[in-house]
């Protein structure tokens, strides 16, 4: 089995480093590392130049974006299971390949848990082992610690790269909620990503909602009203317990938030499609 970790940059010399050192310090000799950076003008392509015994391929020129840099890369890949890590973005220590293998894989998706840290601050997020339409309309793996069969991308194709923000969810929501494809969850936390990334940015919020309508509107329109009606439930839930005669009702025995979260996810599993 060979991996293949491909790595996008665009003018963070600093996160560079940091992902470059944690690829190619890693113990396990069955990988190849591909970086696509986009032209950067801040000594990106000079680092790369120094290191690029290391590095299995690498190109330095203008791309169309995140996606489109992540397309290229996958484009190049020859490994069984490629996986995006992107500048800024870690292993977290030198034996995760090794430990990934150990596992033997042979499930489409493969994926682990990840850290996520803002300055000084980190959490750790662990995955659930199953993975549903339900799940992906309020959260998704995470593409730095999840291992994608390359075969994938060969019969559904690469990532939309005329999306800005959710190419990825896209991928994952098709592939497994609409084509069945096999996936395992690994219970092994594998890197740590950096939240400054566009995702986390607040002001992308509009685009991230817009795109991800536009997901279930293309991939899953049976189930697009009941998405809404459930985002409308949601909130009512979230201003019930934001209201001044909460704390009466809790005293006269109201059900717990996580009890109604749950009714709605009950009835909202029972609709026919």
């Amino acid at each position: 089995m060979k991996f293949s970790i491909v790595t996008i940059n665009y003018n963070n010399i600093e996160g560079l480093k940091r992902t470059v050192e944690s690829v190619i310090s890693q113990n396990f000799d069955s990988y190849e590392y591909i970086v696509i950076d986009g032209g950067s003008t801040d000594g990106g392509k000079e680092y790369l130049e120094t290191v690029s015994d290391k590095i299995t391929y690498w190109v330095s020129e203008k791309d169309g974006g995140i996606y489109d840099a992540m397309n290229k890369g996958a484009q190049k890949a020859i490994g069984d299971y490629l996986l995006f890590l992107n500048s800024g973005d870690y292993f977290i220590d030198n034996n995760v390949l090794n430990a990934v293998s150990k596992f033997q894989p042979k499930e489409d998706i493969v994926y682990c848990d990840t850290y996520f840290s803002i300055n000084d601050s980190r959490i750790e997020q662990v995955y659930p082992d199953a993975l549903t339409l339900y799940f992906f309309t309020h959260s998704t793996i995470n593409h730095q610690s999840t291992f994608i069969h390359k075969s994938l991308f060969d019969k559904y194709g690469y990532y939309d790269s005329n999306m800005k923000i959710c190419a990825d969810k896209k991928f994952f929501m098709s592939v497994i909620c609409k084509y069945n494809c096999t996936y395992r969850h690994l219970p092994i936390t594998i890197t740590d990503c950096n939240l400054h990334g566009a995702s986390s940015d607040g002001k992308n919020g509009a685009t991230i909602i817009k795109e991800k309508e536009d997901i279930l509107r293309e991939e899953f329109p049976a189930y697009e009203a009941d998405y809404k009606r459930m985002q409308e439930l949601e909130t009512l839930v979230e201003q019930f317990y934001a209201s001044k005669g909460i704390a009466l009702l809790k005293f006269l025995g109201m059900p717990h938030k996580t009890m109604l979260e749950k009714l709605i996810k009950t009835k909202v599993n029972r609709t026919r499609y």
